[in-house]
């Protein structure tokens, strides 16, 4: 079920470990890990083998389904009430409740779930970016999503974009490699900074962040939080080789981070920039 996704060789160990127990001894679930490293396709193909209907099949049609999707700064108890009807009902069939984003619930919300992942009436799926709370983590088989290595990843198409530049932004994650790939607004900033670092043209880089002047838009805030990490990345990659790493995190990104930017701080980025590629012109790997 799993052989044609680029997934992580650990992480496909475990489905099939979780899979291999086969439907009647399914315990609850907990796909965890960075964003785009394929949990909620994961997630929606084990639904199919625990609910024992074809992939064709689309889950929203299946009565024994229920997705909690939320795409709020919370879970609270109010967002579950279709939730805990769906439970309520009594059945001689399996049903399967996936929930995306169940790093968003409060902890109300994870602590009423308790007695359902204890009663067993229901599989639960938990899709969750960052640790959920260690009450359900404990009632749960947690299989954790790691980035692709660089050889799966030259698997995908590019968008005329270097190779290991795009691995880079995307940090082994090949659905932010998808989005990031098919956003032309992505590739053609990317593109500017990129021309304008190995030009050493500060200030072309703060023109296309939109930070050369007070009154212009700060362009990262157009991208999402992922994408912004995914710039960051790549003039970490750029500006800064390894050995640098620490005085880049340190002196330069802080500023990216801070919306929005003053016409001051915009000088300090172009004055660390500067500094930093001297250091560089200057010294060796020896020398760290």
């Amino acid at each position: 079920m799993f052989e044609k996704l680029i997934l992580n060789p650990y992480v496909k160990n475990a489905l099939k470990q979780y899979m291999d127990k086969g439907q009647t001894n399914a315990q609850h679930l907990i796909l965890s890990g960075p964003q785009g490293t394929g949990k909620r396709t994961c997630a929606d193909i084990l639904a199919h083998f625990l609910l024992d209907i074809r992939l064709d099949k689309p889950l929203h049609s299946c009565a024994d389904f229920f997705c909690l999707d939320c795409d709020q700064a919370s879970i609270k108890l109010s967002d579950t009430e279709d939730l805990r009807e769906f439970i309520s009902y009594s059945s001689t069939v399996r049903r399967v409740v996936l929930i995306d984003n169940a790093n968003q619930m409060t902890p109300n919300v994870a602590n009423s779930l308790l007695k359902e992942l204890e009663d067993g009436q229901c599989v639960f799926i938990f899709i969750a970016h960052k640790p959920l709370i260690r009450t359900v983590c404990s009632r749960c088989f947690e299989i954790r999503f790691l980035p692709v290595n660089e050889d799966d990843m030259a698997q995908f198409e590019l968008h005329g974009f270097d190779d290991l530049m795009m691995v880079t932004a995307s940090n082994g994650c090949p659905g932010l490699f998808r989005q990031l790939n098919a956003d032309d607004a992505f590739i053609s900033m990317t593109a500017r900074m990129i021309k304008a670092l190995n030009q050493q043209n500060h200030a072309d880089l703060l023109s296309t962040f939109g930070l050369l002047k007070e009154k212009d838009e700060f362009a990262l805030e157009a991208f999402s939080p992922a994408a912004r990490l995914a710039i960051v990345r790549l003039l970490e990659a750029i500006y800064a080789d390894q050995y640098l790493h620490k005085l880049v995190v340190s002196k330069l990104f802080p500023y990216m981070t801070e919306l929005p930017i003053s016409a001051k701080q915009a000088y300090q980025i172009s004055e660390q920039a500067h500094n930093i590629r001297g250091k560089k012109l200057l010294y060796t790997k020896h020398d760290f």
